[in-house]
């Protein structure tokens, strides 16, 4: 893959650095155009893999054969292979690595999940689980705990669902009661949930965004109802006028799992201090566009953390925008905004690069030429139909925040560092990039994962399972060169025809079979008759093996007040619901029986 015109263009500008060197490369571009297709034959390849193999693993600036390539290893972008893991057939909105990078789990429109094994798969890179969460919805959200033992997928439904690293279910989240208004007295979400990310160093916590507006905290050790995990908790969204339903859109923790973020649908970035004593619903912090940059806003479809900087947040929204933030001044603008990058896919994020110097993207791109209204003259087939190339696109952090950051204009730009493009007529949705393995995984819309790796940079991951050419499988048609002759096989000498045993010791073991000797069955000593009665052993069999529910013998009134005390000093099912309107709990004193022989009374009394 090599640099395009404008990019050369670019470099002969100024905007980006290059040695003495680089001049004679630009009288060399044009030769370089010429072989981009035979370049770009290896891009995408195993073959390019074993080719970079026999190359040295140490980054030489000499060996770099044009700007393209000096810039993405002079940044550490790995992006000169790329292999493909195949398996949904519909877009891909979600994904996530394992911490250390060998395994990784997709989520797609087509209701499943599937987990791919980088040690464990060959070439054809095809995945060893397929798992599908809530039948018929969608997945939105992926996320593996701290050591890789456990992920959580969040769909379309209400619950959130806990998997062990090998697709098995280990517990899924309550729902929350949709016609309670307060959602601090409800234990789970209402409406489909759009976000999950487990905390960074607590193995046991977890945290979800909903469109009910709220964020919630999650125990796994913690209380379940019915076998359902109940939330911890409650984190509301508010908006600008107070009101409870906003949607969150997305939700994130910081690296230091100091602060939960969540994105809302107006617009707005909602950030808590979970280091503090004292959890409240009201967020510590909120983010808000200027009036003058609310053309820029929208739904916050992804929010993420620097690994570096924990102050530094990136925001994308669904106008196309992604905006970077100083948290620790929320009432300045974004330190700065980037364009021009529109994708329709509500799950669309961003993610920063493992030393915080690059924020990466999906975009789609149109190639289409201006249209021109046909005449007399034109003919019907002079127009060009339009091509959109799904990239990736990579933009520079600034070190520190610009000196116009403290009025209302920050910098705005809508070129980037760099642009790849992956795929065409499909979307980059998703993008991750893997700190430990140092690579880069996208998400197409046309259901193909991509894995874009460096031998100079990346290691194990995706280069694992490059390298394993699949075994041929042999075909009944395959016969041996002329003059070899091939195995030969007795019938007789096959293990299911053998006899080994002859002699005296087969006629004792022939003896002993009943079937051989036609021993008739010998009567049963005790019980009726002269056979075995099957009926009466199956009978006690059943019976000792079931299990007598003893609640049916139990009072339900009885059963109930007993539950009494309970509940009154834990209340689980109703919470603070009735507690302002009805503070003690009225129970009947007597049953229906007992209340109809009073009515009679009291009839026969007025007769």
């Amino acid at each position: 893959m090599m640099l395009k015109k404008s990019r050369v263009e670019e470099v002969q500008s100024g905007k980006v650095e290059i040695d003495e060197e680089s001049e004679e490369e630009e009288e060399e571009v044009e030769e370089e155009e010429e072989n981009d297709s035979s370049i770009d034959k290896n891009f995408g390849n195993t073959s390019g893999v074993e080719i970079a193999q026999q190359s040295s693993n140490n980054i030489n600036s000499n060996a770099v054969e044009n700007v393209f390539d000096k810039y993405a290893v002079d940044h550490k972008i790995p992006v000169s292979h790329q292999v493909d893991l195949k398996g949904h057939v519909k877009a891909v909105t979600c994904l996530s690595f394992e911490p250390a990078g060998n395994r990784i789990v997709t989520g797609s429109l087509d209701y499943t999940s599937k987990l791919f094994d980088f040690g464990g798969m060959d070439a054809r890179h095809k995945f060893f689980n397929s798992i599908e969460a809530h039948e018929s919805h969608p997945v939105s959200a992926i996320s593996h705990s701290p050591s890789g033992d456990r992920f959580i997928v969040g769909t379309g439904s209400t619950q959130p669902i806990i998997f062990d690293r090998e697709g098995k279910e280990i517990i899924k989240f309550v729902r929350g009661d949709m016609y309670i208004r307060d959602l601090t007295n409800t234990k789970g979400h209402t409406m489909e949930v759009t976000g999950v990310h487990w905390h960074p160093t607590e193995k046991n916590f977890v945290l979800t965004s909903s469109l009910d507006g709220s964020l919630r905290i999650w125990d796994l050790l913690g209380v379940a109802l019915f076998g359902n995990l109940t939330n911890k908790h409650v984190l509301k969204i508010r908006g600008v006028t107070g009101q409870n339903r906003v949607g969150a859109t997305s939700c994130c923790y910081s690296p230091n799992g100091q602060r939960a973020i969540g994105g809302a649908a107006d617009a707005s970035i909602h950030i808590w201090n979970t280091n503090k004593k004292g959890l409240f619903s009201k967020a510590d912090v909120i983010l808000r566009l200027p009036a003058n940059l609310s053309s820029h806003g929208g739904a916050v479809t992804s929010v993420v953390v620097s690994p570096v900087n924990f102050n530094v947040l990136a925001a994308r929204y669904d106008s196309g925008n992604v905006a970077l933030w100083d948290m620790t001044t929320p009432k300045a603008p974004p330190l700065k905004i980037f364009s021009g990058l529109f994708n329709e896919y509500p799950s669309a994020n961003v993610d920063f690069s493992p030393d915080g110097s690059l924020i990466c993207c999906g975009t789609t791109t149109s190639t289409k030429k201006p249209t021109v209204k046909p005449t007399a003259n034109a003919a019907a087939d002079d127009t060009v139909p339009e091509i959109s190339k799904a990239g990736i696109s990579f933009f520079e952090v600034p070190a520190k925040a610009p000196s116009s950051s403290s009025s209302n204009a920050p910098p705005i730009t809508s070129t980037p560092s760099m642009h790849i493009v992956v795929a065409t007529s499909c979307t980059v949705i998703v993008v991750k990039w893997q700190p430990q393995t140092f690579q880069l995984c996208c998400g197409l819309s046309n259901g193909v994962v991509k894995v874009l790796f460096d031998p100079r940079l990346s290691k194990k991951g995706a280069m694992l399972s490059s390298s394993k050419l699949p075994r041929r499988e042999i075909d009944s048609a395959d016969f041996a060169a002329s003059g070899m002759v091939g195995e030969i096989i007795n019938p007789l000498a096959l293990p299911m025809y053998r006899n080994d045993q002859n002699g005296p010791r087969k006629r004792a073991l022939d003896r002993k079979d009943p079937i051989k000797n036609k021993i008739p069955e010998k009567p049963i000593k005790s019980g009726p008759g002269s056979r075995e009665n099957t009926s009466f052993f199956f009978t006690n069999y059943v019976m000792s093996e079931r299990k007598t529910d003893p609640t049916r013998l139990e009072d339900p009134r009885e059963a109930l007040l007993k539950l009494d005390e309970v509940t009154k000093s834990e209340p689980m099912f109703l919470g603070k619901a009735y507690e302002q309107t009805q503070p003690e709990r009225l129970l009947h004193s007597i049953t229906a029986e007992e209340e109809q022989e009073r009515f009679k009374k009291e009839q026969k009394k007025l007769l």
